[in-house]
C-alpha cells in the first residue's frame, strides 16, 4: 500500500518471532524453562520483574516497556550462550564467573569455562 508498517506491526511480529514464531526461540525458551526447574530464585526475580514492568498489563503494550525486561534478557542471553541451538567456540574462554553463577554450577568445569 506504500505506507510504513506502524510501530504496533513491527513490535508485534517481532514479539512473535521472539517468543513462538521460529526454531532457534523455541529451543531457547525449552533450554531455559529446563533450567529454571531447579532455579526457584532466578524464577522469582523473573516473576518481580514481570510484574514490577507490566504492572495491570498482560503484555508489554510498547517497545519501551519490553526493553525494561533486563534480568528476564540476561536469563535468555545466559540459557542460549550455555545451550547455543549452533555452538561455537568464540574465544579462550571466560576470566569473569557468568550472570547466572547457580547455573554454572551444575556444568562440567570444562564447558563452564568456555565462551559460546
Amino acid at each position: 500500500e506504500g505506507r510504513p508498517f506502524s510501530d504496533e506491526t513491527i513490535f508485534g511480529n517481532a514479539l512473535t518471532m521472539r517468543l513462538a514464531g521460529e526454531d532457534t526461540p523455541a529451543h531457547t525458551l525449552a533450554w531455559m524453562t529446563h533450567e529454571l526447574l531447579d532455579q526457584p530464585r532466578v524464577v522469582a526475580a523473573m516473576v518481580a520483574e514481570i510484574d514490577g514492568v507490566l504492572g495491570d498489563a498482560a503484555l508489554p503494550t510498547t517497545i519501551e516497556m519490553a526493553n525494561r525486561f533486563h534480568y528476564v534478557d540476561a536469563v535468555s542471553q545466559e540459557t542460549m550462550r550455555l545451550r547455543p541451538v549452533a555452538p561455537w567456540k568464540a574465544g579462550p574462554g571466560c576470566s569473569q564467573c557468568s550472570l547466572l553463577p547457580d547455573l554454572l554450577a551444575r556444568l562440567p568445569p570444562d564447558r563452564a569455562k568456555t565462551c559460546w
